[in-house]
């Protein structure tokens, strides 16, 4: 099984997701074999997080739900904790907000009752994402500092840094854009202490968009370019298509219309090449955004159809 895992994670880590779910296909067998629940769980707990990368949303529901059928009448409160909170993150990702806290509670509750500081750290921001997109952005900032002390309190840097990034956008919603700032720029501070160019570039990405908030359209490009230059020094496809599609979006936004679509070409071909469906969606849906502001509504018709295809 040990071998079997460290070959799911090197496939993983490559993206070949379909020799992965192999992998871990031929995991689960073993633990069916032994009889182990636990292992079972934890291994098809992982093949869920798989799935939601895929976005396969639907898939990743019913096999934690089974997992949690497994943990019952077993003692392992950590496991069934974990599993809420990746429910409670399909229904954070579906933009079900009030669906996820619900998940979120529960393992908040498990946690609280076992003392577990990490997943309450977890469990807090977590609850704080939800409170945002339901619009109680005060009650979300409470949650993200419960979760940026417990992860402080844990020794967790990387999560107080995240928690930070997230109290940063909540900040913003509160138009507390300079109080915003201060807390991503702890947050990059952290990060480059720690060596987590990923979520540097995020955070750059983050702060760039709060420029264009404040109409500084010079540092939101320098920060959407940098960020860009890390994705691709890391190899983050991702982060390379979001950053594009920003630079893109820059550029619409001052009407050189030329190269906004440069931007949003080169983020269609490589989202296309990455397999990254979403963004190549939301890159035709930019061209044709373009076209639109153009009055080329036949153009804007036929790449929004494509999008939705």
């Amino acid at each position: 099984v040990k071998i079997l895992k460290v070959l799911v994670l090197l496939n993983w880590d490559q993206g070949d997701y379909t020799a992965a779910k192999e992998y871990f296909s031929q995991c689960t067998v073993i633990a069916q074999d032994l009889g182990d629940k636990i292992l079972a769980g934890a291994i098809l707990n992982n093949l869920c997080l798989v799935n939601d990368e895929q976005c396969d949303y639907r898939t990743s529901l019913n096999q934690y739900r089974q997992v949690l059928e497994l943990y019952k009448g077993i003692d392992f409160p950590r496991g069934e904790s974990d599993t809420l909170g990746n429910i409670g993150g399909v229904y954070l990702l579906l933009g079900r907000f009030a669906e996820a806290l619900s998940y979120y509670e529960k393992a908040l509750e498990i946690s609280k009752q076992q003392q577990m500081i990490p997943s309450m750290s977890q469990d807090h921001g977590d609850i704080a994402m939800c409170l945002l997109g339901l619009g109680q952005t005060e009650l979300a900032l409470r949650h993200f500092d419960e979760a940026i002390n417990l992860a402080g309190q844990a020794g967790m840097r990387q999560d107080v840094a995240y928690w930070q990034r997230g109290k940063a956008t909540a900040l913003v919603r509160s138009g507390k854009y300079d109080l915003a700032l201060e807390y991503y720029r702890d947050a990059l501070e952290t990060y480059a202490e720690i060596e987590a160019p990923a979520e540097s570039l995020e955070t750059l990405h983050d702060m760039g968009r709060l420029y264009l908030l404040l109409g500084d359209s010079a540092s939101a490009e320098t920060n959407f370019t940098e960020a860009m230059n890390r994705a691709k020094e890391i190899g983050l496809a991702r982060g390379i298509t979001s950053n594009l599609l920003a630079l893109g979006d820059l550029q619409a936004r001052q009407q050189a219309w030329q190269k906004a679509a440069e931007f949003y070409q080169q983020a269609s071909e490589r989202s296309l090449e990455s397999g990254e469906m979403i963004w190549f969606g939301e890159s035709l849906l930019r061209v044709g955004g373009l076209h639109q502001l153009q009055g080329r509504y036949d153009l804007a018709a036929g790449e929004t159809q494509q999008a939705l295809s």
